[in-house]
């Protein structure tokens, strides 16, 4: 073989080599769903809003604090999995235009005052001990929701679209550290009101799952960014609203998604977002001049 062949050979080998282990950097994120699996979150989020109106300003802090458990269960001859999430304690802090409200599920029988605070005190009680039962068949979809109660402010379609984005978020293909998608996701925020989000999600690798213990197994690390947000009503979910203009700006967001690949779940998520601009809405025929100014931040968290 000549030296010219040689080289030529070893050059193509070399190529080939570089393929493959190009290959091999490259991550398939797959949410998995383990028959039997069970583990425990707790969630806190906070807010921090300004509502105003026809130049009236309504302010709204909330703080809360949620503890609840997930167990998997068995495929049936369908290949449709259920999968329960309970939900086990609530605290709660809200201040609602100067109304201040504290629950904890831990004392059921204190005692609130105002109109107001009786609403949300109940809708916090139905939502201690709901049972949410999601049934997903073996290609990853979202099939039905089941458990909700009434009084708890929630609804099922919302939930079901809540359940596939989080199963939707994930890139259809492998990828390697830099590599970047977008989706379009939505956020309920209650009585059919929706921020609809343009998002960019960036794999960033691996991190190590117990930082302080040599030879820690590793985590995929996920971050997102919001570029554009849409605030929308769906008819009929509760408001008596149209929304005629939604000239809002993500001013910040960030958003970290920590991935068990062998358990195949997100086991840490942590998130803000800075949401401001003008609204105009429609109430019985009358167009008013609004603006938001709206400030969330959520951790969820396996802790068992």
């Amino acid at each position: 073989m000549s030296a010219h062949r040689l080289t030529a050979t070893a050059t193509v080998a070399f190529a080939a080599a570089l393929m493959a282990s190009a290959a091999n950097a490259q991550e398939v994120l797959k949410p998995k769903f383990q028959e039997g699996a069970k583990y425990k979150v707790r969630e806190t989020q906070a807010l921090d809003q300004t509502l105003n109106i026809a130049g009236m300003n309504s302010v709204t802090k909330a703080s809360n604090s949620t503890s609840a458990h997930t167990e998997h269960g068995q495929r049936d001859e369908k290949g449709l999995l259920s999968i329960t999430t309970t939900v086990d304690s609530i605290v709660a802090d809200l201040d609602i235009g100067g109304t201040k409200i504290h629950f904890d599920s831990a004392d059921p029988n204190a005692q609130v005052e105002g109109d107001i605070a009786q609403v949300v005190v109940q809708a916090l009680k139905a939502s201690v001990g709901l049972r949410l039962t999601r049934t997903i068949d073996d290609g990853g979809k979202v099939q039905s929701v089941e458990g909700v109660k009434e009084g708890t402010g929630l609804n099922p379609d919302d939930l079901k679209i809540a359940f596939q984005q989080d199963i939707d978020q994930f890139p259809a293909d492998p990828v390697k550290p830099g590599d970047s998608w977008e989706r379009t996701e939505e956020q309920a925020l209650g009585q059919g009101q929706v921020f609809t989000f343009q998002r960019r999600y960036t794999y960033e690798g691996t991190v190590d799952k117990l930082p302080t213990v040599k030879n820690s197994p590793k985590l995929d690390k996920i971050t997102s960014t919001d570029a554009s947000v849409v605030y929308s009503v769906k008819p009929g979910a509760g408001l008596p609203l149209d929304v005629k203009k939604s000239d809002l700006k993500v001013q910040s967001s960030e958003r970290t998604l920590l991935f068990d690949r062998e358990l195949g779940r997100v086991v840490k998520a942590k998130s803000s977002v800075h949401v401001t601009g003008d609204l105009t809405l429609s109430l019985m025929g009358m167009e008013l001049a609004g603006s938001l100014d709206l400030k969330l931040a959520q951790m969820s968290e396996e802790v068992e």
